[in-house]
């Protein structure tokens, strides 16, 4: 009988082809007569090309798992091949297979994989800036600021620019020795690398962090002397002198938006920092020039009309919100506030034409480590009932009583109740937590929403019998995301 020896050979070759062998250094050339010499010397001399690094054998025992792993990406199962080249790349001392186990955990969005193998690159290749950089990126993301200004340090050392303000950014909800470590370090930082920009901005972060503006102002100087036109700086440096309620506040962000008047990004920073402080006269401007750069930009348009709702012009917020639905953006939104706007000129027939064409999608996704489980939600349902029922007992001390040890006891049984789903949720399960929301949840609410707009509707002094018949609520329909959420469900 003739043996097919083909899937054998090509099943060698493929090992031959990711299995390393050792390089034998380069010999040196034979020795050659005197003449053959002085004929093969030329007067340019070219230094010979540096050998080639010695390839390091994989061991028999990661051969298997890795040949695996290889086949499983060509099937496209992402996942069990990024477990397997996790494991290896922790176990081998291969910093080009550590990276390409980083290159897929960072594709497939697994931060505690791109996590474990930037810090595993990082420690393999002392000259990876790259992968230093993605470890602090990771450890700010997760909340953990001390390890991050650790491969903060690392990536400055490698030569790499950082993100020094993102390390600021869990400051609030840390601890106060927390905070005191994060500080030193920031500062330490500071002192070693006091011509970068970044860090700077950083330090004026801290310093405003904790309550000192004089030393964040003065910590933005030499940005600002550097580079008059640092977005970061500039934007710090007008809210610190809010804080502080200086004069001009905005004079620096002002004169660098008239040095590049077509810079839209500043611009924009501009107007939402001068409607945030209510100077509404001057956002209007710089959201009406902002529509002469992008004349179709509806996020401006819609900006402009809010300002002119604030500042009580009815009628140039509705020509305005007119334009934005004319431009097919944004469309509930400027249909609702269009009928606001007819609403405060007090035209009943065109508020209730904009309100009828209001649409509410609310869209019922999971995520399986916010998921509460229906026992859960439960409680915290009997809990809020038992809560309401405490108010309407405090005049009877003996319901009152009964009422405590109740919500005592319901207190007592969910604190002994898993709060999460440990395990990835079925699709049948993201399933169920949404028709929970549809059948107890959404009909009350949606019956109060209708409530509160007849309330606000006869405070307004018009016809709720018209209202009614014209049925002008908010149209509202549901969706859902239910096995199409990569963050719920990733094997879908």
């Amino acid at each position: 009988m003739k043996t097919n020896l083909a899937p054998l050979a090509v099943l060698a070759l493929s090992a031959l082809l990711i299995s390393g062998c050792q390089v034998a250094p380069p010999q040196p050339p034979a020795a050659g007569t005197g003449a053959e010499q002085a004929q093969a010397q030329s007067p340019v001399v070219k230094p010979d090309p540096p050998p080639p690094p010695a390839e390091i054998p994989i061991p028999e025992d990661s051969l298997y798992p890795l040949l695996k792993a290889e086949f499983l990406l060509r099937e496209r199962q992402f996942d069990p091949a990024l477990a397997i080249l996790t494991e290896q790349a922790l176990k081998l001392d291969d910093a080009a297979l550590a990276r390409r186990a980083l290159q897929l955990a960072e594709f497939r969005q697994d931060d505690a994989k791109s996590l474990t193998l930037a810090v595993r690159l990082s420690e393999l290749d002392v000259g990876d800036a790259a992968a230093a950089t993605t470890a602090m990126g990771l450890l700010i993301r997760a909340g953990r600021p001390e390890e991050a200004l650790v491969f903060a340090r690392t990536a400055k050392e490698r030569g790499a620019r950082i993100n020094a303000p993102a390390l600021l950014v869990s400051w609030d909800s840390l601890p106060p020795d927390k905070r005191r470590a994060v500080a030193s370090a920031v500062e330490a930082l500071a002192e070693d690398w006091p011509q970068d920009q970044d860090i700077a901005i950083a330090v004026a972060y801290l310093r405003r962090a904790q309550d000192d503006p004089v030393r964040a102002l003065a910590a933005l100087e030499p940005v600002l002397a550097a580079n008059p036109d640092e977005e970061r700086a500039l934007l710090l440096w007008s809210q610190i002198k809010l804080d502080i309620g200086a004069q001009q506040p905005f004079s620096l962000l002002q004169a660098s938006v008239d040095r590049n008047p077509e810079n839209e990004a500043l611009r924009l920073q501009l107007a939402r920092l001068l409607a945030s402080a209510e100077v509404l006269d001057q956002a209007r401007e710089q959201f009406a020039m902002l529509l002469t750069l992008s004349p179709r930009n509806g996020d401006y348009l819609f900006s402009l009309a809010l300002i002119e709702l604030e500042a009580k012009d009815y009628q140039a917020a509705k020509r305005n919100l007119q334009d934005l639905i004319g431009l097919g953006q944004r469309l509930n939104e400027a249909h609702y506030y269009l009928g606001r706007a007819h609403e405060n000129l007090q035209e009943e027939e065109q508020a209730i034409e904009a309100f009828k064409k209001v649409e509410v999608e609310p869209v019922l996704t999971a995520h399986p480590t916010e998921s509460k489980r229906p026992l859960v939600r439960e409680k915290y349902l009997a809990i809020y009932n038992r809560l309401a029922e405490w108010e309407d007992a405090r005049v009877d001390p003996l319901r009152e009583k009964r009422v405590r040890e109740s919500l005592k006891a319901e207190f007592e049984s969910l604190w002994h109740t898993g709060e999460i789903f440990i395990k990835r949720p079925t699709i049948a399960s993201e399933r169920r937590n949404a028709l929970y929301y549809l059948r107890e949840v959404f009909p009350e609410v949606v019956i109060r929403l209708n409530r509160s707009l007849e309330v606000a509707w006869e405070a307004a002094g018009w016809s709720l019998e018209k209202l009614r018949s014209s049925q002008a609520y908010p149209r509202i329909s549901f969706a859902n995301w239910i096995g199409g959420d990569r963050d719920g469900h990733p094997f879908v």
